[in-house]
């Protein structure tokens, strides 16, 4: 019931930005660890990264559990016994700290006077047993962790989210091929900006800094933050102009950059033509036509368009030495009729710079057959 009740909204809290909240949540989720053991309390909590882990652990290891009468519970207390005190040590909000930073849960004084009047004199009546709960016993307990205080605290305040990357120590001590792999999106940010400054300050295209990263180049151009995507690119584009080992990249990366970039917002679109347009230079010319061609055929409008004008800048810029015509002209006509204005205006661009290398008799008999649009 506890593990039920409480675990789920404590995990949540370890991510908030206020540092006082995960602090708090980190202390109980290790004074749960504490009292339930590793094996119930572990199974609830295995969303968490391996740092909240393990400071969750740091804190069960500081916890001591007190009885009523504010000493150390002796190891051989039930587990039972120890569920419900936390029950009502967590819904009564009783946690205090000691000096040392161990968290010390105050028990449900109610329920341990009215045990120990059942147990000492069952035939008392219920009246009897109400009268004597104010017991001395129990009394330096409730003074020394003063219930009336922790009531009067008013509930805290709820925190407006920002979109501003939050400070925290965590992450930002991480390197940068950790932290472009780390679920906050600022954190994986800030790692793609590290990573380019480290990709453009490598003395020889040769370094072994570069092969290191290999495998997690993907996920520069496939972030689901539109804003962590755009430096990931940044990042991609000057791995692909410093690293010889780049032009190994191009079958992973190519597929990606045209179904997740080409569609996107005009920086990513942009950032995107610039990296496709580089592996050209780099002699990987043939893969980026195959994968153009591919793209005039894909039911997004916008991807086609952007295929359209990929390779009218890029015949424009390498020729059609470097970019033979004659694979993706028979894929281009067709195009002068298609539903998409859009669509069928890039085709009329990429036509007219397909004139100025082929020339007018080569182009016209191709295109004396197309409908004009109604």
């Amino acid at each position: 019931k506890v593990l039920k009740i409480y675990v789920p909204a404590l995990v949540k809290n370890t991510g908030e930005a206020d540092a006082g909240v995960r602090d708090s949540a980190f202390e109980s989720l290790g004074m749960l660890w504490k009292c339930l053991g590793e094996k119930h309390i572990l199974p609830h909590i295995t969303e968490l990264d391996e740092l909240k882990l393990n400071k969750i652990k740091e804190y069960a290891e500081k916890s001591i559990l007190l009885n009523a009468r504010g000493e150390p519970r002796s190891s051989g207390t039930s587990t039972a016994a120890v569920s419900k005190s936390v029950a009502s040590s967590i819904n009564t909000a009783t946690m205090t700290k000691k000096s040392g930073g161990a968290t010390i849960v105050k028990p449900d004084v109610t329920a341990d006077k009215d045990e120990e009047s059942t147990s000492s004199a069952p035939t008392t009546k219920p009246t009897t047993a109400v009268k004597k709960k104010p017991t001395t016993t129990n009394k330096p307990a409730a003074t020394t962790n003063e219930p009336v205080e922790e009531k009067k605290r008013e509930p805290r305040p709820p925190k407006v989210r920002s979109e501003k990357p939050i400070d925290d120590p965590e992450w930002q001590k991480l390197p940068p091929d950790e932290k472009v792999q780390h679920k906050l999106w600022n954190a994986r940010l800030a790692g793609y900006e590290e990573c380019g400054k480290l990709f453009a300050m490598q003395d020889s295209s040769k370094s072994g800094e570069f092969e290191d990263y290999l495998d997690l180049l993907p996920r520069f151009a496939q972030d689901t933050n539109e804003n962590a995507k755009e430096k990931g690119l940044d990042a991609l584009l000057i791995f692909i102009q410093e690293a010889y080992v780049a032009r190994t990249t191009v079958g992973d990366i190519v597929s990606i950059i045209m179904s997740k970039c080409l569609s996107g917002r005009p920086k990513i679109k942009e950032r995107a033509f610039d990296i496709l347009l580089m592996y050209i230079e780099i002699d990987k010319n043939a893969e980026i036509e195959e994968e153009l061609i591919k793209g005039l055929e894909n039911k997004q409008p916008k991807i086609v368009q952007a295929c359209l004008e990929l390779l009218r800048r890029a015949l424009s810029e390498f020729g059609s030495k470097v970019l033979p015509i004659k694979p993706f002209l028979p894929k281009v006509v067709p195009l002068l009729e298609d539903r998409d204005k859009n669509v069928r205006d890039e085709a009329k661009l990429l036509l007219v710079e397909i004139y100025k290398w082929i020339g007018k008799q080569t182009l016209m008999p191709m295109i004396q057959n197309v409908k004009p649009i109604q």
